[in-house]
């Protein structure tokens, strides 16, 4: 007699979603949406695979030029059921300076929104948590204008999104202007 046995597929594995998430990103491809294929992810999965992500592409992208902090407000956290800020890295080459006076064709980056934001320069590397704004301002070295261009494209999915679950969405900054 023989029997079978049919398991359960636990899905991709973080390292599997990050080449297959690099793929896309380096053909100019629609990204993956982590929540359409780990409908179960959590927030430290997002991140997980985030790391991933960047270790396969920052060279790519001349390096990380720094870090975004998103949803830093309360209510904004308890809207989307959140415990605390998210933040994504921000690549090289998508840092252009004021002073060279860029031009940007939106046109090239479909669904571009546009945000202005507050941008601190971090002069003292920070390698171990920050206990309260004090010792957070010893660390800065100015505090700039910022406009953040969030471009980039997400495949489509037929299921529905909850707002926490968007989060779960792995995404970079397009172009940030200094």
């Amino acid at each position: 007699m023989l029997w079978a046995v049919a398991w359960p597929g636990a899905g991709p594995t973080h390292i599997e979603l990050a080449k297959r998430l690099a793929k896309a990103h380096l053909a100019g491809n629609a990204l993956p949406q982590l929540s359409a294929i780990r409908p179960d992810a959590t927030l430290a999965d997002a991140y997980d695979l985030q790391k991933r992500f960047v270790d396969k592409v920052a060279k790519k992208h001349k390096g990380i030029a720094g870090y975004k902090g998103a949803v830093a407000g309360s209510a904004g956290q308890k809207a989307l059921k959140l415990n605390g800020p998210l933040s994504a890295v921000l690549f090289r080459d998508g840092w252009l300076e004021a002073t060279a006076k860029p031009t940007i064709r939106l046109a090239k980056f479909p669904g571009t929104k546009i945000e202005t934001e507050i941008g601190f320069i971090i002069g003292k590397a920070i390698d171990q948590p920050i206990s309260d704004v004090d010792a957070l301002k010893a660390h800065v070295e100015a505090i700039v204008p910022v406009i953040e261009l969030p471009a980039g494209k997400l495949e489509l999915s037929l299921i529905h999104i909850s707002e926490p679950t968007r989060l779960r969405r792995i995404g970079f900054c397009g172009v940030c202007v200094e």
